[in-house]
C-alpha cells in the first residue's frame, strides 16, 4: 500500500474567496495531475447571502464568493460534492460548512 500526503499551503489571499474551497479543489487537482487513481472526485463551491448596499434591499444569493462578498455575507456555505466517473451527472454532498445568521424570514 502507498500513502500519499498532500500539503496545501496558503501563501497569500489577494482578496480571493474561501480558503476551504480553494484548498480542497487544489488538493484534488494535484492528485489527478499526479495520476493517483481515485474512486471519485470531489469538487467544492462556496455560496452565501450577501447584503446589498441599501439596507432595505434583501440579501442576494452569490456563488463562488470573493473575499469582499464573504465579508458582507449574512451567511455563507461551503459544499463539497463527490462524483463518480460512471455517474458524472449525479453526485452526493460529502461536506457542508456554514456560518452566519440563518432565518426563515
Amino acid at each position: 500500500m502507498t500513502t500519499v500526503i498532500v500539503v496545501v499551503a496558503v501563501v497569500g489571499t489577494q482578496g480571493h474567496g474561501s480558503h476551504a474551497v480553494c484548498c480542497l479543489n487544489a488538493a484534488v487537482s494535484a492528485l489527478i495531475d499526479c495520476g493517483v487513481p481515485l474512486r471519485c472526485t470531489v469538487h467544492a463551491i462556496s455560496c452565501g447571502f450577501v447584503a446589498a448596499a441599501p439596507a432595505d434591499v434583501p440579501a442576494q444569493l452569490y456563488l463562488d464568493l470573493t473575499h469582499d462578498e464573504e465579508a458582507r455575507a449574512l451567511s455563507r456555505f461551503v459544499f463539497a460534492v463527490e462524483t463518480h466517473s460512471s455517474q458524472a451527472s449525479t453526485g452526493s454532498i460529502c461536506f457542508v460548512d456554514s456560518a452566519g445568521a440563518f432565518s426563515t424570514e
